[in-house]
């Protein structure tokens, strides 16, 4: 039996039997998304929270081979030293391997960005080491939610609006099939001590206003809104495969030596223009922020009015023989 984000085949978020089934919805959920390859150990990313530490339990109850657990102090707060404790202390009590790595990390712009780069880089380093094929993080449906709602709200296109990929190179995600709430209801069940990290309450930080402010405000509209936002994106990924053939298809009819042929791409539906649009600017390296929709709006906008559209981070988008280009850096006219 499959589970998808909103509804387990007869069984709604609201049932309280879901709740208490939280492990059967993560491996169902884990085996629609060959998220978890068989006899092979796993690696959890663990700080301490509810919703991760709701992972670590669950990983080692559904999976057939051995999880390592990873905390990682970033070296911004002198109490975190305290939390990995905790986390290693959690680790023994479920008798499973765990990892501590230290970070460098200090306060400044994109600190949140930095952070989540050097998570990675570490994980992927310790997951190599030790043999573990997939890197497990802890986010919930209500991550989702909050991702595809930011993204909206900074103006995004049809692939922002997918939100967080059940799996992405050795990276998987087994509880977005379940809210925050879940989580934190199944470690309340479970006797379990978890953190609050202090950076979740700041609101120097995009993710916090959301949290706080946009989803409490559509909680208030309609009781089921993060549910729904994050079935949303779910239904949209699982659409995205035939989208996918029908915007492959368009690429080879437009795509040049370097970039997209105007006379192509003019002759396609605007819908498909804008979707080609974004993969040049996605196969150029261009980060999300790059690709919102102004940005790809405005190099439509080259198949009637030739010119040099200036792109994020001194980038330009422009037309040279009749084709549409992306340059990585912009270049005198």
């Amino acid at each position: 039996m499959a589970y998808g984000l909103a509804t387990a085949r007869g069984r709604t978020w609201h049932d309280r039997s879901v709740a208490a089934s939280l492990e059967r919805i993560v491996g169902d959920y884990c085996r629609r998304h060959d998220l978890l390859e068989p006899g092979v150990p796993v690696l959890a990313m663990v700080s301490g929270g509810a919703d991760s530490v709701c992972l670590m339990h669950v990983l080692a109850a559904v999976h057939d081979a051995p999880v390592v657990v990873l905390t990682i102090d970033h070296g911004l707060r002198p109490e975190a030293a305290l939390e990995t404790a905790a986390v290693q202390a959690l680790a023994a009590n479920l008798d499973v391997a765990c990892e501590v790595v230290a970070l460098s990390l200090e306060e400044g712009p994109d600190l949140q960005q930095r952070a989540r780069d050097a998570r990675a880089s570490a994980a992927v380093s310790v997951a190599q080491r030790l043999g573990c094929s997939r890197i497990a993080t802890g986010h919930t449906a209500t991550d989702q939610a909050e991702t595809v709602l930011f993204r909206i709200a900074r103006g995004t296109g049809r692939p922002g609006a997918l939100g967080m990929a059940p799996r992405r190179n050795a990276f998987i995600r087994p509880l977005l099939g379940v809210t925050r709430e879940h989580t934190a209801q199944w470690c309340v069940d479970h006797g379990l001590e978890v953190i609050e990290d202090p950076s979740n309450q700041d609101p120097r930080f995009t993710r916090t206003r959301v949290r706080h402010g946009l989803i409490p405000a559509l909680k208030h509209v309609h009781a089921g809104a993060e549910r729904n936002v994050a079935a949303f994106a779910d239904h949209l990924r699982d659409e995205q495969q035939l989208i996918g053939m029908v915007v492959e298809g368009a690429w080879r009819r437009c795509v040049g030596s370097r970039g997209l042929r105007v006379e192509a791409l003019g002759q396609e539906h605007p819908a498909l223009q804008r979707l080609l649009v974004r993969r040049l600017l996605a196969d150029a390296g261009f980060s999300g922020g790059a690709r919102e929709s102004r940005h790809v709006e405005r190099t439509r906008e080259l198949l009637e009015r030739p010119a040099e559209i200036e792109l994020p981070g001194g980038h330009a988008a422009i037309v040279d023989r009749e084709l549409v280009v992306v340059r990585r850096e912009r270049q005198p006219a």
